[in-house]
C-alpha cells in the first residue's frame, strides 16, 4: 500500500491526521512530529510513527519518495 504525507515539524506533540484521498487516489495523511530534519531524525520518527498507526513493524514501512521535502509517498507492506 502507498500513501502520501505531509510532514509538520517542530509541533507540539507526534500526531497522523488523515484527510481523505488524493487527486491521484492515494490515502492522504498530515503527519505532526516533533523531531528535527537534521541527520535523518524527522524520517526515522516518520516511520516510527506510521508504523505504530497501521500496527506495523518498523522494517515494513519505507519512504518512496521525498527524503528531504515535506511532501513524501510511503510503501507499507
Amino acid at each position: 500500500m502507498k500513501i502520501r504525507i505531509k510532514v509538520n515539524l517542530f509541533s507540539k506533540k507526534d500526531l497522523i491526521l488523515y484527510q481523505g484521498k488524493d487527486i491521484f487516489g492515494l490515502d492522504y495523511y498530515i503527519v505532526y512530529t516533533k523531531s528535527k530534519p537534521i541527520g535523518g531524525q524527522a524520517n526515522k520518527s516518520i516511520i516510527n510513527l506510521i508504523s505504530k498507526y497501521f500496527d506495523k513493524n518498523k522494517s515494513d514501512v519505507f519512504i518512496k519518495s521525498g527524503f528531504k521535502s515535506k511532501e513524501k509517498i510511503i510503501e507499507i507492506k
